[in-house]
């Protein structure tokens, strides 16, 4: 999660001890208005949407978490 409003947060992490793993599927959930909901007339004005932001490369994970958003990155060996 990163609950900043004006920047996105950069993290890495070493996964070495967890060799041959890669990232299976980074979702997130955000939308501009922090107030928007969804209702019966817009169901989807907030939903989780894919991202391509997280990678890991020789061990190293690396990912860009936007501003004011949820994430769900999971990793598959």
């Amino acid at each position: 999660m990163n609950k900043e409003l004006e920047e996105d947060a950069e993290i890495e992490c070493d996964l070495r001890q967890f060799e041959g793993y890669q990232v299976k599927e980074h979702l997130v959930l955000t939308h501009d208005d922090l107030k928007a909901e969804n209702t019966e007339l817009a169901p989807d004005t907030v939903k989780p949407v894919h991202s391509a932001a997280s990678r890991v490369e020789n061990g190293i994970f690396t990912s860009v978490l936007g501003r004011h958003s949820w994430n769900v990155v999971r990793l598959e060996k």
